[in-house]
């Protein structure tokens, strides 16, 4: 990781949410006049094996990165800082896991 990445990272804002009981897990980073959105990392888990779950980063409205998520824990994304376009918003979606599992969700951005 370079001096730039790291220094990057010690100055962005983490926002981070505890999902409810079989329900999507999401942060919205809103969309903001003359902002372009940044997310560097990802880091998500679930409380146990989920079902039939995806993880999944949009901007604007449109799906850019998704991937299925087979087992519970935690797992790390890095996403080399995906940035958005100027005014767009970005929404990381943890989808449920399922009956009785939960889920966290925190999402580095600048």
């Amino acid at each position: 990781m370079s001096e730039y990445e790291v220094l990057r990272l010690s100055k962005a804002t983490r926002t981070h949410s505890d999902g409810a009981d079989d329900t999507d897990n999401v942060i919205t980073l809103a969309a903001t006049a003359g902002k372009a959105h940044s997310v560097g990392r990802v880091d998500f888990s679930y409380s146990d094996t989920p079902t039939d779950a995806t993880l999944t980063v949009a901007v604007n409205g449109s799906t850019v990165w998704q991937q299925f998520v087979t087992a519970g824990g935690l797992g790390p994304l890095d996403l080399g800082w995906l940035t958005g376009g100027t005014g767009e918003a970005v929404v990381v979606t943890l989808s449920s896991g399922g009956a009785g599992v939960t889920s966290k969700l925190t999402v580095t951005h600048d």
